[in-house]
């Protein structure tokens, strides 16, 4: 399963995998109690797949009354080398901590980098989409009752029919 490949429905995540012998596209509902699949020939034929599954399994948990999501205890076993258990309780030491507040710090931290990378690309990519705009409106203000050229930007810009399409 591909770390960045997710499907998100009414609260539930689902995997996305490939089967080369099967020439498939399959997935499962992650962290429940219970195995609930789905598989498809398209993206979007497993998406749809997803969300009937994610349907069925809520109404499975109701009519047997269970709990539909598998709860996080906050508590987990995490196997390390001994050498890496080593420095991370000598820094944890250093630093004051105990070892599990350095390893929940560890994670806080990374989850934290991740977010803030995300958000990072977002706001790039929202900022080089308004420049290319504001650059092609300018083009399109300049060269009234002209044949509009786009040549700089052919393979980033597609105009048709009044419309600007950034690919």
């Amino acid at each position: 399963m591909s770390k960045a490949h997710v499907l998100e429905y009414k609260g539930f995540i689902g995997s996305i995998e490939y089967s080369l012998e099967d020439n498939i596209l399959y997935g499962k509902i992650l962290y429940i109690n219970g195995l609930f699949t789905y598989e498809a020939q398209t993206i979007e034929e497993l998406r749809k797949e997803f969300h009937s599954a994610v349907d069925d399994y809520i109404e499975f948990c109701q009519e047997q009354g269970i709990e539909t999501c598998k709860s996080f205890s906050g508590n987990f076993n995490v196997r390390i080398t001994p050498e890496l258990h080593k420095k991370a309780s000598l820094l944890a030491t250093k630093q004051g901590l105990a070892l599990n507040a350095f390893v929940y710090k560890a994670i806080e931290n990374e989850v934290l980098s991740y977010e803030r990378e995300v958000s990072t690309v977002y706001q790039y990519m929202q900022n080089s989409i308004s420049t290319t705009m504001a650059i092609v409106e300018s083009n399109i203000h300049t060269q009234v009752n002209k044949s509009i050229s786009f040549s700089l930007f052919e393979d980033e810009v597609q105009y048709s029919a009044g419309k600007v399409t950034i690919s």
